[in-house]
């Protein structure tokens, strides 16, 4: 996994203190096109040793990129593939994403 630590101080307001408070977040980065037909690849993102984020570009044999979503506690790969124009594409993936995190 790739990622970059940043440390962020945030000010408090005088009238509850003078103070700075430390928060270190772990910020990842997005990957180059993850090939999801790589049996090596797919068997890392399904186990968890290679962390996606919503979004990460994929590659699912040819054609177009498809947007990774998640993996189910079960192992499926979640993806938002192609649907025939970007507007439809954006639509898809995002849907998959609300029903991924279970929100419809």
């Amino acid at each position: 996994m790739v990622g970059i630590s940043l440390e962020i101080r945030s000010y408090t307001a005088p009238r509850i203190g003078n103070y700075y408070e430390r928060k270190v977040i772990q910020v990842m980065t997005y990957l180059k096109t993850i090939n999801l037909w790589d049996k090596e690849m797919a068997r890392a993102v399904e186990k968890g040793q290679l962390k996606l984020q919503v979004g990460q570009w994929v590659q699912c044999g040819g054609g177009r990129k498809s947007r990774f979503v998640g993996v189910t506690p079960t192992g499926s790969v979640w993806v938002a593939h192609w649907q025939g124009s970007f507007q439809a594409t954006q639509h898809r993936f995002r849907t998959l994403a609300k029903s991924f995190r279970g929100e419809i």
